[in-house]
């Protein structure tokens, strides 16, 4: 499965995930050992913390949108890196850029994130 394609679902995984319904969507795109780590700091090994991470930060924050910036294939298409803006519901945004890794079967295996600071709108 080309690494396009896995940036593109999961961009589309990200607005789902604002309905807070987003299980069988995490069945469909991500290893059952999904590892994710944010900013250096690992957050999950598989994927009931990485739902309940993604859960949290729904609860917390809500999802009011995902926007794409940026969607590059590594040289090797190994590797998928997209760089998109979420607005949270109280209209603060955050900036991320994530490095995403498929494994053999096209489902994610690795997130990497780096996330910069929530930032409000006056």
């Amino acid at each position: 499965m080309e690494s396009t394609y896995i940036g593109q679902k999961y961009i589309t995984f990200l607005n789902i995930l604002k309905t807070g319904n987003f299980t069988k969507e995490l069945e469909l795109l991500f290893s059952p050992d999904i590892k994710k780590v944010v900013n250096s700091k690992l957050v999950c090994t598989d994927r009931a913390q990485l739902s309940k991470q993604m859960g949290d930060v729904v609860s917390t924050y809500g999802i009011k949108n995902v926007n794409l910036v940026e969607l590059i294939n590594s040289d090797d298409h190994k590797k998928n890196v997209i760089r998109f803006e979420l607005t949270y519901n109280d209209n603060s945004t955050d900036s991320v850029i994530s490095i995403l890794t498929p494994d053999e079967h096209g489902l994610i295996s690795e997130i990497n994130e780096v996330a910069g600071e929530k930032h409000g709108h006056e």
